[in-house]
């Protein structure tokens, strides 16, 4: 039997690991076709992407993670791979939908964004995890507002002013906390006076006042304080 001294055993050992690393992240570079570069800007995110083959969670804030780093088109790439896997994830549509808001494909985000309102309907509300959270860590938005919000930005953006409209009324039902009711008034109220219906603008002002408790939406707060003048 050869004794190969221990520095040199240690450095074998070391190099046929690195080997077997680096086979495993090619053969799944290979089977999720998502270029290396993605990973390497994902940072930590790599180390879960084989489980989150499997797990839609993982695959969220994989694509959240790329969308932080502004690579918008991978994030909707790691989502479309999620439905492909998860088709009536809720989740992974709405964040497909609000990333193609992003890159300004409403048709597709309404798309998404409807399909995640159906899927989502009979599902108990619960507080969505901040990826960039704010001063005090505490999340204001939940599953279903974030669905609905951003259905109705969608729906805004593109002038559809009525749908737009059932968005955000369904967004309130869900609001909460002066945060997201800051958030959801200021866009009806914007709503509302494209539409014409000044007298019904005026009424979203009446549940606003300068002693909310607001975490971290203050410009909707102080622009909604402006118009109530």
């Amino acid at each position: 039997m050869r004794i190969r001294p221990l520095g040199s055993l240690s450095s074998a050992v070391a190099s046929r690991n690195q080997q077997r690393v680096q086979h495993r992240r090619s053969a799944i570079h290979r089977g999720c076709e998502i270029p290396q570069e993605i990973f390497a800007a994902a940072g930590g995110a790599f180390a879960f992407w084989r489980a989150a083959l499997r797990a839609g969670e993982r695959l969220i804030w994989l694509g959240r993670r790329l969308a932080y780093l502004w690579r918008y088109r991978e994030a909707i790439e790691v989502f479309s791979k999620g439905i492909a896997l998860h088709p009536k994830s809720y989740k992974l549509l709405r964040h497909r939908g609000h990333r193609y808001i992003t890159v300004r494909e409403f048709d597709k985000a309404i798309a998404d964004l409807e399909k995640a309102a159906k899927l989502i309907r009979n599902v108990p509300d619960e507080t969505e995890p901040d990826g960039a959270p704010n001063q005090y860590n505490i999340p204001t938005s939940t599953s279903h507002s974030n669905v609905w919000y951003h259905l109705g930005l969608a729906y805004y953006l593109k002038g559809d002013f009525e749908n737009a409209l059932r968005g955000f009324l369904e967004c309130m039902k869900f609001s909460k906390n002066d945060d997201m009711i800051c958030a959801t008034s200021d866009w009806l109220y914007m709503i509302y006076r494209r539409l014409g219906r000044a007298a019904e603008a005026q009424k979203v002002l009446d549940s606003i006042h300068e002693n909310m408790n607001i975490l971290e939406n203050h410009a909707y707060h102080k622009r909604l304080l402006m118009y109530k003048g």
